[in-house]
């Protein structure tokens, strides 16, 4: 009574067919189980690279921002207010920030760290452009106020490098926080 027949044809029992479809159907959930697991592997795998890559540049950051400093001269011209600055005294004021020669002059790690900026995803540089922009702006500024003597601006030339330098701090508290919030340790 339990043997099927096809076309006159003994093609076994119900039991041997349920048996049969119900591996077919073990068989098929493995396969997609297993697809679903990789796949979440694989994601998660990238996003723990992602996250290990976005914690090397914070990293390097912070060594761009350690290059960074500005003179004793600039905090103490600070504290005490604003004089006149000869040449040699604005160079003094804005060491450590510009750098001047011959050939070039330039901001100091600003093209360094926005480099490392850029590269990151959208929602991380967000954290970082509109100071970086900020330094950019006033730094350039600077540079420009030094290139003529005409009307120059003692107490914003300065207002400008401690501002830099407090924008350089914010960046180097974001990125610790940054730092601390993706870092874990086991």
């Amino acid at each position: 009574m339990g043997e099927l027949k096809f076309l006159g044809l003994a093609v076994g029992s119900w039991a041997e067919w349920l048996g049969a479809v119900g591996t077919i159907l073990t068989v098929v959930v493995a396969i997609l189980v297993a697809r679903k697991t990789t796949k979440d592997n694989m994601e998660i795998s990238r996003m723990d690279k992602s996250v290990g890559l976005y914690v090397d540049d914070l990293r390097t950051i912070i060594g761009h921002l350690s290059d960074l400093g500005h003179s004793s001269f600039l905090d103490v011209t600070f504290r005490g207010g604003v004089g006149r600055l000869n040449i040699r005294e604005r160079k003094d004021a804005e060491r450590g920030l510009i750098d001047r020669n011959d050939q070039y002059t330039e901001i100091i790690g600003y093209q360094k760290i926005s480099t490392i900026v850029y590269r990151m995803p959208e929602r991380k540089q967000k954290l970082f452009k509109p100071i970086l922009h900020e330094i950019s702006v006033d730094l350039n500024e600077v540079m420009v106020m030094n290139l003529t003597d005409e009307n120059f601006n003692d107490k914003r030339f300065v207002d400008l490098l401690m501002k830099s330098v407090d924008n350089y701090n914010k960046i180097r508290d974001i990125v610790s926080s940054e730092i601390t919030k993706y870092s874990v340790f086991d």
